[in-house]
């Protein structure tokens, strides 16, 4: 049986990677995953975690009580992949591409990636005014 694909090329195949998560305000967690090497993946791998999983973010020892967070639900979340390490070295990827599997290649180890994820809050919905149109479905309008 053949298993290559119509176009040719095999599709990557997930593989080992660490993951720092950091969430400013939050705090950070760290991961151990199988994950197809690309940005995007990473990013969507970060953001997932942080909207399904926000309590497991643990702040560093902090003074005082931690201020109130909104609910994950009301925010815009975006993870940016800051940095990895090879072999112990630290490299910045901001130019790097989407494609990080010439990363998994070269080095010994297992790649450790920095990700920081960010929220801005959504709107509130605006209410809506209280006329006779208004009270009425869009598609009952009623005519003065």
């Amino acid at each position: 049986m053949n298993m290559m694909p119509r176009n040719g090329v095999m599709p990557p195949r997930p593989v080992p990677t660490l993951l720092n998560i950091s969430w400013p305000g939050r705090g950070c967690k760290n991961m151990l995953v199988q994950i197809v090497p690309s940005g995007d993946v990473l990013r969507k791998t970060a953001v997932m975690e942080a909207r399904l999983r926000p309590m497991g973010f643990v702040r560093p020892a902090a003074q005082g009580v931690p201020p109130p967070f909104p609910s994950p639900d009301l925010l815009s979340l975006r993870a940016m992949i800051r940095r990895v390490t090879l072999g112990g070295d630290v490299y910045e990827v901001a130019g790097f591409g989407d494609d990080l599997s010439s990363l998994f290649h070269t080095s010994s180890g297992i790649p450790k990636f920095d990700i920081e994820v960010s929220g801005v809050m959504l709107p509130a919905p605006r209410p809506r005014a209280n006329t006779q149109s208004s009270v009425n479905s869009d598609d009952d309008l009623v005519e003065p």
